[in-house]
């Protein structure tokens, strides 16, 4: 009975809805097109491959096919295992594509075009492509989570994306899952719980009131976190077999809160409850193990707002430098240690918080004179090296070398040469590279992750010192066969004159990372204790101990003779500190571990590797072993992927799966291939290709057409850089008919855009001696656009385009059979820069700016071949400048506080005719006809100007126009309730105070004597003819209240509004329209 009566709800809602949309709408010009970019500054993407195994489909280019072995191997790793834990199974293969790293990446078109789908109605129907994004950072590791996460993505797509008509209501009533649901999920299913993790959820509960902490706030923030520690936290208490029970359930009925109480038989506010005690009392002993010492004051101590990297201090102590990174615009800082003063050297970026944060770049080293520190940073792709002069603040500058397509570190070796940590061919190595011949020599090659190079002395000998996963000490060239480089990182040293590698550490389960010396001690980060801590180690002994005990994480360490300086990081608290070296003697609850030195380097004169013991087991004492509660959290690293022991042949064994060898044979050149990626049907009016109906003198200005039924597709290639969109539209009372295609070339630097729209309409108008005529309007349209795009937000496009009009007179009587059709052909150029860096945080709710500024000039000509033949290249021609602006502000948490300004002026043998008054899509819509309309033939095209709220269509008309939007959106029951919103009608109600104002003219300015607000005109048949003049303000306003919501897929509006006009407040009007506000 309940299918019934979804089914009945749904049909009638929908009919009534289409049937009120019968009514006459108007062009949206407020829904002018913005968007942003993506910038290819290299040709490597024309070159793809593709290699298939038994559930993906693999995606490389260029010379990544290393790169594309390994990810073969890490693919046999995430499948079963999330297949395993959600008990479902997809059909189709998964379609894997490689980036060597972040800046290709985020130069690639992949999902450009996922912002511009506003409409999720019940005729939104979308084809969800198994499709999995990942890049290579230098981590292994990090790249089989990246392929986890977006498996267990596709995964959880395929099962909760029935198109059954009930989960279509289901959908259309009730909101999506919370995002720490799904968010939460799909982070669990990439790697349950890591010490990230750890350490940002320990901060909150050891830093904030725990009477305050609530699961609900905390995944309104935090979403991602918050859902992740609730499913950790279900998988310890109620063990793992129950999450894909769970999914199961929340699969069929959709409602997570009845599946949570049918699995663990208590409701979701209990289980928050226990979330909140089982992580209470897990980080219960954790203040009491970090007071145990009484830690030291710094020297200096530097503090940012933003994360800090790069780091490095000169040798003799009198300087040291550091970048921060808001969200990718970086700025990197010299500090005179002595003195304390600052100063930036370095300002690359912008602001970008819709693509990932590299914070790679920039590397910063001082020179061997302390003089000078180079600086490698990375500008439109290409690397750069920069030798910046400490003294004169100056700095030369050369390309380096292309054969690397990332540079993780590097340090100075010589005068002449640096120490490169580089990826060439998919594999992080480490190269000799000559600065003035930019020539450079290989010297390690194998497929193990080699990271964090630094150059030491060890007895009167450079080294290289570094972090590394490899399972052995050979520096002989290594290719990978079916052992990925996955593990732990240990701390190792390359002796280049010796050509050998020793092993410094081998700490099975945990992750030591940037290495240095302090005199006789190695000095480095480790997650030992369930932290980011750093331990030195004797070089001459096997004695270590903890020389920090931080509250947050410590990201990076560098040491010379007299100082230890690390950068620092507590949930958004940044800090650089500096100490002098005897921090490097502070013992933090010294623990008995014995962390394996495969080498006595003191009595090793040769710097030979020795012996080692066999089955060396690692100690640690409960004083500073933080012990978990949770099981996983002591041995996760440990069973994460390998059990390893020391043997007396010095090789490390690892217990594996078995992994599918590659086959070269199978790899193939990618050809190109396109799918659809999305069809849609609906009930709309929106104009396509922002059109201006052309102006033919009717006194009634009518601007549209009825509401019609929009059908339209669009496909893509499997990069999405070429896009082929097709669709038709048909006005509900079968008078309209429009078609179009758009085709998209976004493969390069230089974007393109090819577009044919063809309109039939018939109509019933008014002609200057109030007679109705019936006539037959066809359009014919194609342009040509090309955009360049000089980063993620600015643009500038040059548009071409031709147009056809002609308006076809049907006869009714021998008069209007022997009058000509009305041909109009025109060509335009349209220079349009566009700038957007707005976000949406919510629907109908964005926060940032917006802004497009254009020069439009259409050239009227006349050429027809039949008779009388013509050929007129020029007969009128017109330029439009414009501009529309808009900037959102986020106010008391959720409200949006929204100013619009925009303008438009038409000059030339012929011009624009702007009507302003009314709303976009106003059902039931009136004319004011406050003024007059012009009766002459010196205008191309007729434009509606909205939201001027308060009158109705025509309050004030011109040749130009200024308006100014300002309105504030309020969720209520956003305020109203602290729990999520299940249904999308109260999740997205907004309740809207407005206040409009503008002007339209004809003339220099609104107050000339030519504008038509001035003047009035009296006809009294057949001979008098009264033209009188008086004072009418030009400008109006209008001000009032407004509700919006989702109503089964459309964003319904509702507003009532005063208007202004010359002093006086005019009655209140009334609008229901449909679509989204500017």
């Amino acid at each position: 009975m309940s299918k019934f009566r979804a089914n009945i709800i749904v049909f009638f809602s929908t009919l009534i809805l289409i049937s009120l949309l019968k009514q006459i709408s108007f062009s949206q010009t407020i829904n002018t097109k913005f968007g942003k970019n993506r910038v290819q500054y290299h040709a490597v993407f024309n070159d793809w491959w593709m290699y298939e195994n038994d559930h993906y489909i693999i995606y490389w280019y260029g010379k990544e096919r290393n790169l594309a072995k390994t990810a073969i191997l890490l693919t046999q790793l995430a499948y079963d295992d999330i297949e395993e834990i959600l008990d479902f199974k997809i059909n189709k293969k998964i379609k894997l594509i490689i980036y060597s790293n972040i800046s290709d990446f985020k130069q690639s078109n992949l999902g450009i075009k996922n912002e511009e789908i506003k409409f999720t109605g019940p005729g939104m129907t979308k084809f969800y492509e198994n499709k999995v994004i990942v890049y290579f950072d230098g981590d292994h590791n990090n790249m089989l989570k990246q392929i986890r996460l977006g498996t267990a993505k596709v995964f959880l797509k395929n099962m909760f994306s029935e198109l059954s008509f009930e989960n279509i209501y289901k959908k259309l009533v009730y909101s999506d899952f919370p995002e720490w649901f799904t968010k939460g999920l799909i982070e669990y299913l990439a790697d349950k719980w890591n010490i990230h993790d750890n350490e940002i959820l320990r901060n909150i509960f050891t830093t904030y009131d725990l009477k305050k902490i609530k699961f609900e706030e905390f995944a309104l923030n935090a979403p991602e976190l918050a859902g992740k520690s609730f499913y950790y936290f279900i998988d310890q208490k109620y063990g793992k077999s129950k999450l894909s029970d769970l999914l199961y359930l929340i699969r069929i009925s959709r409602d997570p809160e009845t599946s949570f109480l049918s699995i663990t038989n208590k409701n979701l506010n209990d289980l928050f409850i226990e979330w909140k005690s089982f992580y209470r009392n897990y980080y219960s002993s954790y203040n009491e193990i970090n007071n145990q010492n009484e830690k030291p004051e710094p020297l200096l101590s530097i503090d940012s707002k933003y994360p800090v990297t790069s780091i490095s201090i000169s040798n003799n102590g009198n300087y040291l430098s550091y970048a921060t990174n808001n969200n990718n615009k970086i700025k990197l800082y010299l500090v005179n240690i002595i003195s304390g003063k600052k100063s930036e050297i370095l300002n690359l970026g912008y602001i970008n918080e819709f693509q990932e944060t590299d914070y790679n770049y920039p590397i910063c080293v001082f020179n061997e004179n302390d003089n000078g520190i180079y600086i490698i940073y990375e500008k439109k792709g290409d690397l750069y090296l920069r030798n910046f002069s400490i003294d004169n603040r100056e700095y030369d500058e050369q390309v380096i070398a292309p054969e690397y397509n990332r540079i993780y570190s590097f340090d100075i070796w010589d005068s002449k040469n640096l120490i490169l940590n580089a990826n060439s061919d998919g594999y992080p190595d480490f190269y000799m590279y000559n600065i003035k011949s930019r020539q450079s020599r290989r010297l390690t090659n194998d497929f193990w992750d080699n990271l964090d190079a630094n150059v030491e002395t060890l007895n009167g000998k450079k080294v290289i010192l570094f972090a590394s996963n490899r399972l052995n000490s050979s520096n002989n060239i290594q290719y990978l066969d079916t052992i990925p480089p996955l593990g732990n990182f240990d701390i190792f040293f390359l002796d280049i004159k010796n050509n050998k590698i020793i092993r410094l550490t081998d700490t099975p389960g945990f992750n030591e990372r940037h290495p240095s010396l302090v005199e006789n001690n190695l000095v480095y980060i480790t997650d030992e204790t369930g932290a980011l801590n750093i331990k030195r180690q004797k070089v001459n002994d096997t004695l270590s101990a903890f020389i920090t005990n931080v509250q947050g994480r410590i990201d990076d360490i560098k040491t010379n003779r007299e100082f230890f300086l690390y950068s620092y990081t507590k949930l958004c608290d940044y800090k650089l500190l500096l100490f002098d070296k005897d921090i490097s003697q502070i013992r933090y609850s010294p623990i008995n571990a014995k962390t394996l030195v495969k080498n006595d380097i003191k009595n090793a004169k040769n710097l030979e590797d020795e012996d080692i013991e066999e089955d060396i087991e690692i100690e640690i004492d409960s004083g500073i072993m933080f012990q978990s509660r949770f099981k996983a959290v002591n041995d996760f690293f440990a069973k994460a992927f390998n059990t390893r022991k020391v043997s007396k042949e010095n090789h490390l064994t690892q217990s594996k799966p078995v992994f599918e060898r590659f086959n070269s044979s199978r790899a193939v050149a990618t050809r190109l291939r396109f799918s659809f990626t999305d069809l849609i049907t609906k009930v709309d009016n929106e104009p396509l290709f922002e059109g201006m109906e052309a102006y033919t003198g009717e006194q009634d200005p009518n601007f549209g057409q009825p509401t019609g039924f929009m059908l339209k597709s669009r496909v893509k290639d499997m990069f999405e850089d070429y896009f082929l969109e097709a669709g038709i539209r048909f006005s509900s009372d079968f008078r309209t008919k429009e078609y179009f295609s758009i085709f998209e070339n976004l493969k390069h630097r230089l974007d393109w855009q090819y577009a044919y729209y063809r309109k039939t309409q018939s109509r019933y108008t008014f002609n200057r001696t109030n007679f109705i005529d019936k006539t037959r309007m066809l359009i014919n349209m194609g342009h040509i656009r090309a955009k360049y795009p000089f980063d993620t937000y600015s643009s500038l496009s040059l548009t071409g385009q031709l147009r056809l009009d002609k308006n076809i007179l049907l006869a009714s009587d021998t008069f209007s059979l022997n009058l000509p059709n009305i041909t109009e052909q025109r060509i335009s150029l349209q220079l349009e820069y566009i700038f957007d860096n707005t976000s949406k945080i919510g629907v109908n709710s964005y926060i940032g700016n917006r802004s497009k500024f254009f020069l439009r000039t259409y050239n009227k000509f006349n050429i027809r071949v039949n008779t009388p033949a013509t050929f007129n290249l020029s007969k009128k021609l017109m330029l439009v400048l414009g501009f529309d602006t808009r900037q959102y502000f986020q106010i008391f948490g959720k409200s949006i506080l929204a100013f619009r300004m925009s303008g438009q002026t038409s000059f030339g043998t012929e011009s624009n005719l702007y009507f302003l008054g009314g709303m976009e899509n106003w059902m039931f819509a009136h004319n004011d006809n406050l003024i007059p309309v012009p009766q002459n033939d010196n205008y191309a095209y007729k434009v509606l100007v909205a939201n001027m709220r308060g009158f109705g269509y025509n309050a004030r008309n011109g040749t130009s126009y200024l308006l100014s939007n300002n309105e504030l959106r309020i969720p209520v029951f956003q305020y109203l309730s602290k729990d999520r919103i299940k249904r999308a009608f109260f999740r997205d109600f907004q309740l809207t105070m407005f206040f409009d104002i503008g002007t339209a003219w004809r003339g220099l300015t609104p107050f000339s004597e030519s504008n038509p607000a001035n003047t009035r005109t009296i006809e009294v048949p057949p001979s008098i003819k009264i033209k009188l003049k008086y004072y009418a303000d030009p400008i109006v306003a209008g001000y009032g209240l407004g509700a919006r919501t989702t109503f089964l897929g459309y964003f319904l509006k509702f507003d009532y509004a005063w208007g202004i006009e010359t002093g006086n407040i005019q009655k209140p009007v009334f609008y229901f329209t449909m679509g989204y506000d500017f």
